[in-house]
């Protein structure tokens, strides 16, 4: 597939795509979005997971926002520098 039309099936995608909610004011900027029943995609930062089911779009959620509440200083549960370079961690390979 071409650049281009790889950038158009993108930019069509993204306009399905409905914004549930999003977050800024965090580390990096954290949104929730849907398409269709029981489709969701998780954006944080540069990292996008899409195609989630509801649970796997809640857990996504979830660790995203803890992530950056740590990478903040908002949580206190993290070594020193582990969230240096804003790779969310996976743990159980998932």
């Amino acid at each position: 597939m071409s650049n281009r039309k790889a950038k158009e099936r993108s930019d069509s995608l993204m306009d399905e795509l409905k914004t549930c909610w999003k977050m800024d004011e965090l580390a990096f900027s954290v949104s929730l979005m849907q398409r269709g029943q029981d489709c969701f995609t998780v954006i944080y930062g540069r990292q996008v997971r899409s195609d989630l089911n509801y649970g796997e779009a809640a857990k996504e959620l979830g660790q995203a926002i803890m992530h950056a509440l740590a990478c903040d200083g908002k949580l206190d549960n993290r070594e020193l520098g582990e969230c240096e370079g804003g790779a969310m961690r996976q743990e159980g390979g998932a």
